[in-house]
């Protein structure tokens, strides 16, 4: 009963851990900039039967969970779903003074 009555506490808390990072994500999206696909992520994409549009409603309506950093960059892992419910997890690497969002990876919850 304790787990309980803490959870939407818990998640509260990680969401406002990463409250730059969830923003950031909304305003870039809602400004239409350009998500770089890497190479190789085409076919990741097809495997999963995943498309551009539910990667973007993830960088939408997901949140971060965890962030590291790679070449420099921020390297985020967005946990949220697809337009038609399916549960993934986006990573992307962020370069934030240069708004360029680029899928790294991507996975099945």
């Amino acid at each position: 009963m304790g787990l309980e009555r803490n959870e939407p506490r818990a998640s509260l808390m990680v969401a406002n851990k990463f409250e730059f990072e969830n923003t950031f994500l909304r305003v870039w999206s809602e400004v239409g900039f350009d998500l770089e696909v890497r190479v190789g992520m085409g076919g990741r994409l097809f495997e999963l039967g995943i498309d551009l549009t539910d990667i973007n409603y993830v960088l939408q309506n997901g949140a971060v969970f965890r962030t590291d950093m790679l070449e420099n960059r921020g390297l985020w892992h967005i946990r949220g779903e697809a337009v038609d419910g399916l549960k993934i997890v986006v990573t992307v690497l962020v370069n934030s003074e240069e708004y360029r969002v680029a899928l790294t990876e991507i996975d099945r919850e």
